[in-house]
């Protein structure tokens, strides 16, 4: 069957689009494949914005460290919705990764129904299949990554429709999922003063100001700053000699997927995809001038580099996928071929199209079978700390985000992103020995939690004087690749 958009069925005397119904159909299958596959997977920067969801709920305010007002979470909103679906459903993570799983499959069929409205048929569905599959998408789907990534589109598709209150209110919620949403809105600002002279949507434009403009003073109000420490925090990483900055990061990231032939195959069709963009100036252009600018914005910025900060190129690259698609069945369908010829081409690439999709679905399969190995041993530390600690005790720790969320302790962040005076301390030529020596000295924090082989100067200078273990977890146990140890110091509880 050739699927176009004009393909209609006959219900009860009337007639309705196939194409609709087979898209939603499509993404609820994806929505439900996601949720079982990844239901429980986790990573550990998350847990923080889940940590700041749980104190929202039991009643000690938007922080991390009762009593500190720092805002050491990038997306405010994901917080907030964590908290209120956290009132109906204790288990936050789930909730989490729950959110997730939707967000990416709805990704798809916003960008279906963008792809459409620039007279991209064929684009749209390879939008709809490769986007919710896309493993550098799907990895992050416990954060707020793929709410943000499906706002950008859903911003997108409200601008195309001319529909420019919705654009704004998504593009409002957009930042406040994470600040650096604000390029988006800006790149359509732009856009729209220097396309087709229309009348300023002034209503929209308002809108858009008041739903920022509450958030930011209240913020500014209740933390000193309407910015995330994290940004800051990022940058001092960045600066360290042992991190990857995020550019050289992204050589990393795209090399392990030239080692899988559907990969390579998407990159040389997007290739073709920029071709066909430049040549026909075609408005699916502000879609991936997005993601060029979301990439210099992040390369300038000289932030180290984390794997969800890659996910949001995602999109674009998929629009080149399809543009890709596009130039190739309009290019076949201009030779002469006969009519049998022609509609076979089409179903050939709906077919190579399926196929992608379904080694995409056969690479998921198998990364849900590899989760995070610190994730168990993390929990365990934090639960035995919540357990066997007086609550006002304070921890420090590297990794703060799952231990932090299961001790609900006091924390002490070695790598600054909860203390911003840590990451004050990151110069080129520092380690996180280094952070850990200055934060364990400065906040005196009751115990430690530490891999001794990754601190041995500091487990000889300090920690081995001053502390005694107290509780030792073995990674034959957790079936991981590092031993850890909580630390009880003397003088500091």
């Amino acid at each position: 069957m050739t699927i176009n958009h004009g393909i209609r069925i006959k219900i009860n005397n009337s007639q309705y689009p196939v194409s609709p119904i087979i898209a939603i159909l499509l993404t609820i299958i994806q929505i439900v494949f996601l949720i079982w596959l990844f239901l429980s997977w986790h990573y550990d920067d998350p847990f923080i914005t889940y940590r700041y969801a749980s104190n929202l709920i039991n009643g000690m305010g938007f922080v991390y460290n009762p009593g500190e007002r720092v805002l050491s979470t990038t997306t405010p909103l994901f917080t907030f919705l964590l908290a209120g679906l956290g009132y109906i459903w204790s288990d936050i993570p789930k909730i989490a990764t729950i959110i997730g799983c939707i967000s990416s499959g709805i990704s798809g069929l916003i960008f279906w129904d963008l792809a459409r409205q620039w007279k991209m048929d064929i684009a749209s569905w390879v939008g709809l299949l490769l986007i919710p599959t896309f493993p550098l998408i799907v990895i992050t789907i416990s954060s707020e990554t793929p709410l943000y990534i499906a706002l950008v589109l859903a911003t997108l598709d409200c601008y195309v429709r001319c529909h420019y209150r919705w654009a704004a209110i998504f593009a409002s919620l957009l930042i406040l999922v994470r600040p650096d949403g604000v390029l988006l809105p800006l790149i359509i600002v732009i856009y729209f003063l220097f396309g087709k002279k229309r009348p300023i949507p002034w209503i929209a434009l308002g809108i858009f100001i008041i739903i920022t403009g509450l958030w930011f003073g209240f913020s500014w109000l209740y933390f000193g700053s309407p910015l995330p420490i994290t940004l800051m925090t990022k940058q001092h990483q960045g600066v360290m000699s042992i991190s990857q900055l995020f550019a050289p990061g992204l050589l990393r990231i795209a090399g392990s997927y030239t080692h899988q032939w559907n990969y390579v195959i998407e990159a040389l069709i997007a290739l073709i995809g920029a071709g066909f963009i430049l040549v026909r100036r075609h408005p699916i252009f502000i879609l991936v001038f997005w993601t060029l600018t979301y990439f210099l914005a992040y390369t300038i910025l000289g932030v180290t580099r984390y794997f969800w900060y890659y996910a949001p190129l995602v999109p674009g690259f998929i629009a080149l996928v399809g543009a890709g698609f596009q130039w190739i069945y309009e290019l076949l369908t201009r030779i002469h071929w006969h009519r049998f010829i022609n509609i076979h081409l089409e179903r050939f690439l709906y077919i190579s199209l399926v196929i992608l999709w379904i080694y995409q679905g056969i690479d998921l399969s198998n990364i849900s079978k590899t989760p995070d190995s610190r994730y168990f041993i993390y929990r365990s530390i934090g639960e035995w700390l919540n357990n066997n600690t007086d609550k006002y005790d304070r921890i420090g720790a590297l990794e703060i985000g799952i231990i932090g969320y299961y001790a609900k302790n006091p924390i002490v962040d070695f790598a600054g992103l909860i203390q911003p005076n840590v990451a004050k301390q990151m110069h080129a030529d520092s380690t996180y020995e280094d952070t850990a020596r200055w934060a364990i000295m400065t906040y005196k924090p009751s115990y430690i939690v530490l891999n001794p082989l990754g601190f041995p100067t500091l487990m000889k200078d300090l920690v081995n004087k001053q502390c005694q273990i107290a509780q030792y977890f073995r990674k034959e146990d957790y079936n991981t690749n590092q031993n850890m140890v909580i630390y009880r110091c003397q003088g500091n509880t």
